[in-house]
């Protein structure tokens, strides 16, 4: 009995310990509602890019292959946010996904760097 009272403080100690780090945890993970609202603000901001561009490279009369590569590199950006949401929606959204956009938004700034 001894034992156990003079271990009492320091399982307290360690019951809050794990107590304050769940709570830190569980303060990290996103509101599924802002994350689904930021989602559709970027379909939102890829279409209206997406548009504009596409506007601009005809207008400019640019090569076909230019626009080809514009639509092909905006089509891939736009097919790695569907699937985010699409795991977002299944809850099975994990780093892979963030990545695949970020790549395919990379792609997209590599195009705009080549064709000013």
């Amino acid at each position: 009995m001894r034992r156990l009272i003079s271990r009492a403080p320091v399982l307290s100690l360690i019951g809050m310990f794990i107590f304050s780090f769940a709570a830190v945890a569980e303060a990290q993970r996103p509101n599924p509602r802002e994350v689904r609202d930021n989602v559709r603000t970027l379909n939102a901001a890829v279409d209206d890019f997406d548009a504009t561009l596409m506007f601009r490279l005809r207008s400019m009369s640019a090569s076909r292959n230019a626009v080809q590569e514009a639509g092909s590199s905006i089509a891939n950006l736009k097919q790695a946010i569907r699937a985010f949401e699409q795991n977002l929606d299944a809850r099975r959204e994990n780093r892979n996904d963030v990545t695949d956009i970020v790549t395919a938004a990379q792609d997209v700034s590599a195009f705009m760097r080549s064709n000013p």
